[in-house]
């Protein structure tokens, strides 16, 4: 049970994160921040689902193939959020950019297939795991129309703030 609800905490962790990093997203691109807010909105009502899954541990269910997802699994989702952390602080990321992250977070997630590979003793978990499986595939198709509708209006965070040392 320990084990399971380490792994419950990290998937937690990673849509934490996800929802800071929309938000940081729609500080610095204020014509997509309507976008950004509402993928952060999303990202925490997935990450209060997922922190749900606890209280079933608690009354003794248990999951199946959980087993399969540890900070490995998580390594690569890990990363990308750091690097996107890391452009928006250190250097030029334009609005396209932004997205291709976001797009590729939500890739990973999918790919991670936790949602489709894990199943559990409790009915609710099914109901849980199938809205998130179908929120996240949502989540890529409207990063795709959003991208479609900016194409060719790259913006960088930065022409906006204090200028960049030009070496």
């Amino acid at each position: 049970m320990l084990a399971q609800g380490q792994i419950i905490d990290a998937l937690v962790d990673c849509e934490r994160q996800l929802a800071d990093l929309y938000e940081k997203f729609a500080a610095a691109f204020p014509p997509h921040a309507a976008f950004w807010h509402r993928l952060a909105q999303e990202e925490r009502q997935h990450s209060q689902a997922l922190d749900h899954l606890h209280a079933l541990l608690a009354r003794g269910h248990l999951f199946q193939n959980i087993g399969r997802f540890n900070e490995e699994n998580l390594a690569g989702t890990r990363a990308i959020l750091a690097g996107a952390e890391q452009a928006l602080t250190t250097r030029r990321l334009e609005s396209d950019e932004a997205f291709a992250l976001a797009l590729k977070l939500e890739c990973t997630l999918l790919e991670s297939r936790f949602y489709v590979s894990v199943s559990s003793d409790a009915s609710e978990y099914q109901a849980v795991s199938t809205i998130l499986h179908t929120e996240t595939q949502q989540h890529i198709k409207r990063l795709h129309t959003e991208m479609g509708k900016g194409a060719g209006a790259a913006e960088s965070y930065f022409d906006r703030t204090a200028p960049v040392p030009k070496h």
